[in-house]
């Protein structure tokens, strides 16, 4: 029976076959510290016992609602189905196989009162493996590389649009009235689909991002996790896309992505050049090393450099884009030619990274020289 009280918390979470590790998510949650809350469980049509599971908690607890879905149809649908369910003035995401600190929401509950202009806070976290335990210190480094946590919502905002993921979904607080305004999350996006809503938030009301300082979530990580399964070469064309919809917005065009029923290039309304362009950025944002074969190699060495040009151009154009701002392609690219002694391409894809992004450049290389001390 629903409680007519509203809540001053909703905890919206989504399972797909996430019987493994549901239960301590669950528990987790129901361990808060803080107890104003009601708990939306969006099972996405689920073949295992994770619709069970649910039940028997919302059996236990009456702040659990579950809603069941008859097939999968994606985390960004089942979470949108979930918000349409949401009684209270904030919105808590919650993965379902990792599990947060006992003071979390008491924390960001009461950082959002405090700060009413922050419209998103998410905060720090730590790196869980299969069975709970934290991982070694170096290994998270190394895990988490390429997602830099940061505090400061002008810094935030500037390492969003240079295309950083720099607040992680799920330990997200966001204003209800906020999430709803931009009409959810676009359903087009099977990932990423958090950086999309983080640039929308930027750029139709200016909304202020920020990171709680306290590490007040563990998130797993295990081979056959959603984020292990997503093939690099599909995020890395979803961002760009987000990236280049963010562009479009910020220059005074239309949307590309407005409406639109497919990310496919052929389907959507772009100029040839920006097609051209895109094509190549996808590439780029793909690359995690360079092949071992050195004929695929060469290949693979034109293709960058027939990119490079536009890269260059288009940072004038696009100050604001990530696929013209990141010094991350041309260093990896940079890396992997120095794993089999090709020297110029060593010299010459870090000179390009310089020139993109300066200061970025030597963050990076001041980051693997420490590791490596």
């Amino acid at each position: 029976m629903l409680n007519n009280k509203i809540p001053r918390l909703s905890v919206l979470m989504t399972t797909y076959n996430g019987e493994r590790f549901l239960p301590q998510a669950i528990d987790s949650i129901l361990a808060q510290t803080y107890r104003d809350f009601e708990f939306i469980i969006v099972d996405d049509g689920s073949s295992d016992s994770s619709a069970q599971i649910i039940r028997e908690a919302a059996s236990r607890d009456p702040r659990i609602r579950g809603i069941f879905l008859n097939n999968n149809i994606g985390i960004p649908r089942a979470a949108n189905r979930g918000l349409g369910e949401v009684r209270a003035p904030l919105v808590a995401r919650m993965d379902s196989d990792d599990m947060c600190h006992p003071e979390r929401f008491a924390k960001q509950v009461a950082y959002m009162d405090e700060h009413t202009d922050i419209n998103m806070l998410g905060s720090f976290y730590r790196d869980i493996d299969e069975d709970g335990n934290f991982i070694n210190a170096r290994k998270e480094r190394k895990l988490a590389s390429n997602l830099a946590i940061v505090t400061g919502s002008k810094r935030i905002r500037r390492r969003v649009y240079q295309g950083h993921y720099v607040l992680l979904q799920p330990t997200s607080f966001i204003r209800t009235t906020s999430l709803r305004a931009l009409g959810g999350y676009r359903e087009i996006f099977s990932v990423a689909e958090d950086n999309d809503m983080y640039l929308r938030m930027l750029d139709r009301f200016g909304a202020v991002l920020e990171n709680h300082s306290d590490c007040l979530y563990y998130y797993r990580r295990y081979r056959t996790s959603i984020s292990d399964r997503t093939s690099t070469g599909e995020y890395a064309r979803l961002l760009v896309m987000a990236h280049y919809s963010s562009d479009c917005r910020l220059r005074g065009r239309a949307d590309p992505l407005e409406g639109a029923k497919s990310l496919s290039l052929d389907e959507l309304a772009i100029p040839a050049e920006d097609c051209s362009y895109l094509e190549s950025c996808f590439v780029l944002y793909a690359i995690r090393g360079l092949p071992q074969d050195r004929r695929e190699r060469l290949i693979l060495h034109k293709r960058i450099r027939l990119a490079l040009h536009s890269f260059i151009y288009r940072q004038s154009c696009y100050s604001q884009s990530c696929y013209s701002q990141s010094c991350y392609p041309w260093l990896v690219v940079a890396f992997s030619s120095l794993q089999y002694g090709e020297f110029i391409n060593v010299f010459r894809y870090f000179m390009r990274a310089l020139r993109v992004d300066f200061f970025g450049t030597l963050r990076v290389m001041f980051y693997r020289v420490r590791r490596y001390l």
